[in-house]
């Protein structure tokens, strides 16, 4: 928003965020006709995320390892490319 009004000239964010927000309802920058957007030509960065098991939990074993299996699943089968690119997308209207 600041962008939008003014108040700043430029924001860097990982366009991940910014599609997500916009698919759960939130603004969406990426399809307002008043800014513009583009890749930077960086080196690339892979950036990690993170999911939190509590410690507290009786199953946070086995629930981190269901996990990554999980993970490593949908890497080799193709899906986590499929599922990225369908909910990631940028719609060019």
């Amino acid at each position: 928003m600041m962008l939008k009004y003014g108040r700043c000239d430029l924001v860097l964010h990982d366009l991940e965020i910014l599609a997500g927000y916009a698919r759960i309802g939130g603004l969406s920058v990426l399809q307002d006709k008043s800014l513009s957007y583009a890749p930077l030509d960086l080196p690339t960065i892979k950036t990690q995320l993170y999911l939190m098991v509590s410690r507290s939990s009786p199953f946070r074993t086995e629930l981190v390892a269901l996990l990554n299996q999980g993970i490593a699943h949908l890497k080799k089968s193709g899906t986590a490319k499929k599922l990225y690119e369908h909910h990631v997308r940028i719609q060019n209207d």
